[in-house]
């Protein structure tokens, strides 16, 4: 990358045997490339236009190399970046994603400007722009804090939520 601009080169040899060599091996493979694009890091700068581009050749990559056994798992943090574009603005496509996931935390009141949050308030918001794509979501992350609530509580909920309230959840990691 130089000035801003992603450069993306034509599909190589390398690239196709590469991807076939990493699907060959296994019956599925799940994909979940730059997860948390949008955080304080920002993938490409907080630029959903690059992220997107880099998805979908990546994603292209495997296909040409006729890797179908990939799952191709699309997963943001719950949580935008103040100043950045959201999480569904670097959403690559639904031709390019076979689940929507999202990653989360309950970070406790381990900061004084953070509030405890059950696991039903951690996927709250952004559950529904989810759902909207009509995808299984993953959650790929999750944890919460000992500080300022009941962990084990939290813990316990994790399994009873998604069922009652989040039913696009079809798995946890």
């Amino acid at each position: 990358m130089d000035q801003g601009v992603l450069h993306l080169d034509p599909l190589s040899e390398d690239e196709l045997a590469g991807a076939s060599r990493i699907t060959a091996v296994l019956q599925r493979t799940d994909a979940d490339f730059a997860a948390e694009m949008k955080e304080d890091e920002g993938w490409g700068g907080h630029d959903p236009a690059k992220y997107i581009a880099a998805w979908r050749h990546i994603h292209d990559i495997f296909t040409a190399a006729g890797a179908t056994n990939v799952v191709w798992a699309w997963c943001p943090n719950v949580t935008d970046s103040d100043g950045a574009p959201s999480a569904m603005d670097y959403y690559p496509g639904d031709a390019y994603v076979d689940w929507t996931g999202v990653d989360g935390y309950n970070w406790g009141t381990s900061d004084p400007s953070f509030a405890w949050q059950s696991f039903h308030d951690v996927f709250a918001d952004i559950y529904p722009r989810l759902a909207a794509k009509g995808k299984p979501i993953i959650i790929g992350e999750m944890a919460s804090d000992e500080v300022g609530g009941g962990k084990a509580q939290w813990i316990d909920d994790v399994i009873p939520t998604p069922k009652a309230d989040f039913p696009l959840i079809k798995a946890l990691v």
